[in-house]
């Protein structure tokens, strides 16, 4: 979810994530396709985590994707 919606974020804005630190706990699990899509959305709080896990492993429920899709929109 976050690298479909980061492809878009950045085809929109062009928003570069060099230098961006991200500060979740289980930030080494996140796949080295996907760390600078998680970055971006992390950078603009459309994607914070939970309590500092980014649960990377975990599904996505339909609940959580209206929620970033809706953050998204507001930008």
């Amino acid at each position: 979810m976050a690298a479909m919606i980061a492809r878009t974020f950045k085809i929109l804005n062009r928003k570069e994530v060099e230098g961006i630190e991200i500060n979740y706990h289980d930030k080494g699990k996140i796949s080295d396709w996907a760390l600078e899509s998680v970055k971006a959305l992390y950078n603009e709080e459309i994607m914070i985590g939970y309590d500092g896990y980014f649960k990377p492993l975990d599904d996505i429920t339909r609940a959580q994707g209206i929620v970033i899709l809706r953050q998204f929109m507001d930008m």
